[in-house]
């Protein structure tokens, strides 16, 4: 089992209207009514249901990551689990953004339960006309898991992760788009600094297919923007994979196990799958 946190804002859309009854409530509460709906679970038994549930999940160290009185949203598909908690107190909290905590476990590549994780949040609380995006430079967690014990290793041991953005424009595109666009540029000067199209038909057989050469310059770098930056944005936008940059990504700030290592220690770790 894979088991990740991490961050992530969510607040009011720019582009979609709100009932007249929710511009006066807050985010947080915006949040409550959407997972509240999900779950088919009124608002004033929600906190006790949210609580509930992640008293129910039977991993003693997973459960201290995070205290339940902050949980603020729950749900659960065929492969996952994920759980939403508060970061701010109630007195701090804003009418517009919240950031909140997520944390998702299932048996699935790390990398899936992340984008999964955060695909079920955006669609849940969309019904609310709500968005939720990455916090910038914001990093995953990712909780070694101990096979033996069931559970994962320790609350305070876990493995910093980068978030990486699938959507990606590698160095061999950019540089066809460079030579497309100097050829581009070499053609036009050509054509502008010749001789006048009056002095001879070869002239104008040459601009001719001097225009040929611009034009197909030009629906080139289109088709090349079209397949490698529009389609790619709007499609991979919001997927992002994981990556573990090196050793020093491992945090262990709990003074118990200080000074204990992987290597010392005789738990038998599932090694996480990114």
């Amino acid at each position: 089992m894979n088991v990740i946190s991490y961050e992530i804002e969510i607040k009011r859309s720019k582009f979609l209207g709100f009932n007249q009854s929710d511009k006066e409530k807050s985010v947080y509460d915006l949040v409550a009514d959407s997972f509240g709906d999900e779950l088919e679970i009124k608002n004033n038994n929600l906190k006790e249901s949210l609580e509930s549930e992640w008293e129910e999940i039977g991993h003693s160290e997973l459960k201290a990551i995070f205290n339940k009185k902050n949980c603020c949203g729950y749900s659960t598909t065929e492969n996952l689990k994920l759980f939403l908690f508060e970061k701010s107190n109630s007195a701090a909290r804003s009418k517009n953004n919240i950031t909140v905590d997520l944390i998702a476990f299932g048996k699935l590549d790390a990398t899936k339960i992340l984008n999964h994780s955060f695909l079920k949040i955006k669609e849940i609380i969309s019904s609310k006309k709500l968005t939720c995006s990455y916090i910038d430079g914001a990093q995953a967690f990712i909780f070694p898991f101990d096979t033996q014990g069931n559970d994962i290793y320790s609350y305070e041991l876990k493995v910093k992760a980068d978030l990486i953005s699938r959507f990606t424009i590698n160095n061999k595109v950019y540089s066809r788009w460079i030579i497309m666009i100097i050829g581009f540029l070499v053609a036009l000067i050509l054509k502008n600094n010749g001789p006048a199209t009056s002095e001879s038909d070869t002239t104008t057989t040459e601009s001719g297919v001097m225009d040929s050469i611009i034009a197909s310059f030009i629906f080139y770098l289109l088709v090349e923007l079209v397949i490698y930056y529009v389609i790619p944005f709007f499609t991979q936008k919001n997927k992002k994979h994981l990556k573990i940059s090196n050793l020093s990504s491992f945090i262990e700030s709990s003074s118990s196990n200080s000074g204990t290592t992987d290597s010392e220690s005789n738990t038998n770790f599932e090694t996480p799958n990114i």
